[in-house]
């Protein structure tokens, strides 16, 4: 028996449908495939992405680092220049402290030349007092033994003859 038209009609339009069923699944697969095509690509430049991060932050650490190393050596130069000044303080103070040390020597020989001179006039004052005192009492011892007395020269001025500036 032959098949009859409308059979074949049926299973003609069968055939259409399954190979439209084939054609969207045909479809949906590519789709699948270039979603994940899509999916593959994006996760890449997210790798991509934090390796520019990544680069970012070495950088600035780099950037970070050189800044500190800048102030470092500002730093060791501040207390270079400080010491410098400190140094130049020193060396000016034992200059000082020289030249104070020469003026008072100076004054001091100064002092002690007036002390000898001042000295030399107390011994030549003193010893003639001495001598004043000792010529009063031969005087004395002259008189006494001849029998007179002088009183005047031995109470006026307390047993001695005034001296320059005295009274």
């Amino acid at each position: 028996e032959t098949p009859s038209i409308q059979w074949v009609e049926a299973e003609k339009a069968r055939l259409e449908i399954d190979q439209a069923w084939l054609e969207v699944a045909k479809a949906r697969l590519e789709n699948e495939k270039v979603w994940l095509q899509l999916e593959k690509e994006k996760a890449r430049i997210e790798v991509e992405k934090a390796r520019m991060e990544a680069a970012m932050a070495t950088v600035e650490a780099e950037k970070t680092r050189v800044e500190e190393m800048r102030a470092q050596v500002e730093v060791e130069r501040m207390q270079a220049d400080a010491a410098d000044r400190v140094r130049q303080k020193m060396v000016e103070a034992e200059r000082a402290r020289a030249e104070a040390a020469e003026r008072a020597e100076r004054v001091q020989l100064q002092a002690a030349d007036k002390v000898k001179a001042s000295g030399a006039v107390r011994v030549a004052r003193g010893t003639e007092v001495i001598q004043l005192a000792l010529k009063e009492v031969e005087e004395k011892q002259l008189k006494h033994e001849s029998g007179e007395q002088s009183t005047q020269s031995v109470t006026q001025n307390h047993g001695h003859q005034p001296l320059c500036g005295e009274p």
